[in-house]
């Protein structure tokens, strides 16, 4: 079997009615961490070259460098909040339409709540840093 085949095969199998569900499933992952990845700088890093952390003289390392320079480690702190963030939402909106099972319902509720607060506080306190 040629790649070409496998690859058609592949292609065939996501777009099939049966697998419609875990394409789109795959296809929205895919894209929430594309998203994350653009709107937490990604592009900029790569364009200008910027190394992952920033080592001083003094030994310190810098995961988050105050000032205009933003490096490859900070491009995945903000993106994994950024998800984290998301994530919380979902949950929350999930709570919102999981009507069957009100302990499911509280547990969602207040884990959406603690990783919006947690991704709110992070990032601001990033922001802050800069």
């Amino acid at each position: 079997m040629s790649i070409r085949d496998k690859l058609r095969s592949a292609i065939e199998y996501l777009y099939s009615p049966d697998n419609s569900d875990s394409f789109w499933n795959a296809a929205t992952i895919i894209a929430v961490l594309a998203i994350a990845f653009l709107i937490g700088g990604g592009i900029y890093v790569l364009y200008y070259g910027y190394p992952f952390v920033i080592y001083t003289s003094t030994g310190q390392i810098y995961y988050i460098y105050p000032g205009s320079i933003q490096v490859g480690a900070e491009v995945i702190i903000i993106a994994v909040l950024l998800i984290m963030g998301a994530a919380g939402f979902y949950l929350v909106y999930r709570a919102t339409t999981t009507v069957e099972d009100p302990e499911l319902y509280q547990q969602m509720l207040y884990i959406g709540v603690v990783l919006v607060f947690i991704s709110f506080i992070a990032l601001f306190a990033f922001a802050a840093a800069k």
